[in-house]
């Protein structure tokens, strides 16, 4: 494993090269780097808090399927990050883990995500954004202030929602009209969503 605090505020430390047979990576272990991209070994299996906080060079990251945990602010502030690869296996986005990252216009969420914690991705650069039909939670200020977020997409069942899950959005939503999208859940959630029904997936996208 690579230690909490590891190359914590190496200010010349713009590569790395990561051993295959690594599988953890501590918490702060590379913030405030200078990386500009980096790619996750088959391996790890955990990315903790605080990972790569803060690297602001950061451009474009891998995370493989191996990586179970990707934690708290895992990414917050990366503001230069343009691409992320995620086929990770978790099955939460933890608290501000893409938070203000500004450049990020567009994720994929692993279908294994049940839950999307607070600020997530708070003043991220995103414009748009799947739910997939897993999600049964979507929490406090996720997505607050993506100011480029216009469309929407629920793949699946009407998940509770935060009061404030969308504060400063102007978006379409979109979702599959399965008896479960009552009006109470089609509200605007702090920002100003239009719903729009589908009847099913393949019209959804």
């Amino acid at each position: 494993s690579i230690g909490n605090y590891a190359f914590k505020s190496c200010t010349n430390l713009g590569m790395v090269s990561l051993n295959e047979k690594l599988q953890t990576i501590g918490s702060y272990a590379f913030s405030s780097t200078v990386l500009i991209t980096i790619t996750i070994p088959e391996n790890v299996e955990n990315i903790e808090n605080y990972a790569f906080y803060c690297c602001e060079k950061l451009k474009t990251v891998n995370i493989p399927k191996s990586v179970t945990y990707l934690g708290k602010r895992a990414f917050h502030g990366c503001y230069s990050l343009k691409s992320v690869n995620l086929e990770a296996r978790i099955t939460k986005i933890e608290s501000g883990t893409f938070g203000s990252c500004v450049e990020l216009e567009n994720i994929s969420v692993p279908d294994t995500v049940a839950s999307i914690g607070s600020s997530a991705f708070i003043h991220s650069g995103l414009k748009n954004i799947e739910i997939p039909a897993a999600v049964n939670n979507i929490g406090t200020s996720a997505f607050r202030d993506c100011g480029s977020l216009k469309k929407i997409y629920f793949k699946g069942s009407a998940p509770p929602i935060a009061s404030d899950a969308f504060e400063g959005v102007t978006a379409t939503a979109y979702y599959i009209n399965d008896g479960t999208w009552t009006f109470d859940k089609l509200q605007n959630y702090g920002g100003n969503i239009t719903w729009v029904a589908c009847k099913d997936e393949d019209k959804l996208l």
